[in-house]
C-alpha cells in the first residue's frame, strides 16, 4: 500500500516494486552493531514517468508487507545509502513496516534474534533538533555512556533550558503544534550508563528538541520620566519576580525628593501586570518598566 498526496508525482507515473537480494542489508546491519541479525527482506521501489525514473515532491507513506515472515524476534525498517551505510527508520513487525520517505531506493525489514539479555542489544536512536535543524543523531545501547550535544546558543531574548523529548506524531515522526515542536516534560540528559526500561525493550527512535526560555526585562527607573535606570533584572515568561523593597532601595542610594519617601513601584503600562502588595510582579509576555511611587514623609 502506498499513500500518495495529490501532486506528489506527475500524471501517468507508474510504480515498480522489485524484490532484491537482502544480503547487503544484513551485512550493513551487522556492521552497524546489529550482530544478531538473522534475516531480512529487501525491495527496490521506483517510480517511472515517460521513460525516466522520478522522485516524489514531498513525503510519501509506504506500507511494506512481505508474504513470508522475516526471521528473528525484533525487527527494524531500514534503508541503505550509496556508501553502504545502514539507516534505521523505526520499528517493524516480522512482515510489515510503515515507511515515510521523499526519496525512493532499496528499503527492507531486518530481523534480529535475541536469545538472552535482550536489553543489551536494544538500539535507541536519539535525533536532536535546534528549531527545525537536525544537529545530531546518537545511537545508544543499554549500559552505554550517553552524552547529549553541547549547549546551543540562544539570543538576547532566549536562553537554553534543556533538551526535551518531542511527542510522537501519528506517522511515527516528531509532532508539531503549528510551527513549534510539541515538547513533552521528559528532559533528556547525559548519563554514564544508559538504562533501557523494561517497557522499552525494542529498537525505537526518540526525537528531541532544544527548549529555550524567553527572557523579559524588568527595568526600574528613578523617576517617571524614565531618564535614569536604577535596576534591571531578567525573568522568564509567567515568572513572579520579587522586587527590591523601598527600604532596601533607599539604603542603596535611591534618590528621593525632599519631604517624600519611597513607598513602592508601579508599571508605566496601566494595562500590564501590576506590582502586588507583597512587592512582586508577574511577567506576562512583555518587558516591564517600573517607576517609583512616592508619598509625603511623616516627620
Amino acid at each position: 500500500m502506498v499513500a500518495i498526496a495529490p501532486g506528489a508525482f506527475p500524471a501517468g507515473t507508474e510504480m515498480y516494486v522489485t524484490r532484491v537480494n537482502p544480503q547487503p542489508l544484513i551485512d550493513a546491519a551487522v556492521e552497524s552493531g546489529m550482530d544478531k541479525t538473522v534475516g531480512a527482506v529487501a525491495v527496490d521501489i521506483t517510480f517511472w514517468n515517460d521513460g525516466r525514473e522520478v522522485q516524489p515532491e514531498g513525503s510519501v507513506k509506504v506500507l511494506l508487507q512481505t508474504a513470508k515472515p522475516v526471521e528473528g524476534n525484533t525487527f527494524q525498517a531500514v534503508t541503505m545509502d550509496g556508501a553502504g551505510n545502514l539507516e534505521t527508520l523505526g520499528g517493524a513487525s516480522q512482515n510489515a513496516a510503515v515507511i515515510n520517505t521523499d526519496h525512493f531506493t532499496v528499503y527492507g525489514i531486518v530481523g534480529v534474534e535475541y536469545t538472552d539479555d535482550i536489553e543489551q542489544y536494544v538500539r535507541h536512536t536519539y535525533v536532536f533538533y535546534v528549531d527545525d535543524v537536525k544537529v545530531d543523531e546518537i545511537i545508544v545501547h543499554n549500559g552505554d555512556a550517553f552524552t547529549v550535544p553541547g549547549t546551543p546558543a540562544g539570543d538576547a531574548k532566549h536562553t537554553f533550558a534543556g533538551w526535551y523529548e518531542i511527542e510522537q506524531a501519528a506517522d511515527g515522526g516528531p509532532a508539531k503544534d503549528g510551527e513549534q515542536w510539541k515538547l513533552t516534560a521528559n528532559e533528556v540528559t547525559s548519563t554514564p550508563s544508559y538504562e533501557v526500561a523494561e517497557d522499552e525493550i525494542e529498537d525505537r527512535t526518540i526525537y528531541v528538541a532544544a527548549m529555550f526560555n524567553e527572557q523579559y526585562t524588568i527595568t526600574t527607573y528613578t523617576n517617571e520620566d524614565k531618564t535614569v535606570v536604577f535596576d534591571t533584572v531578567t525573568a522568564k515568561d509567567t515568572d513572579t519576580k520579587a522586587l527590591i523593597s523601598p527600604a532596601d532601595a533607599m539604603s542603596a542610594g535611591f534618590p528621593v525628593p525632599a519631604g517624600e519617601t519611597l513607598i513602592g513601584w508601579k508599571n508605566v503600562d496601566p494595562s500590564g501586570p501590576q506590582v502586588t502588595p507583597g512587592n512582586e510582579i508577574k511577567v506576562d509576555g512583555t518587558d516591564i518598566e517600573l517607576v517609583p511611587v512616592f508619598a509625603a514623609a511623616h516627620m
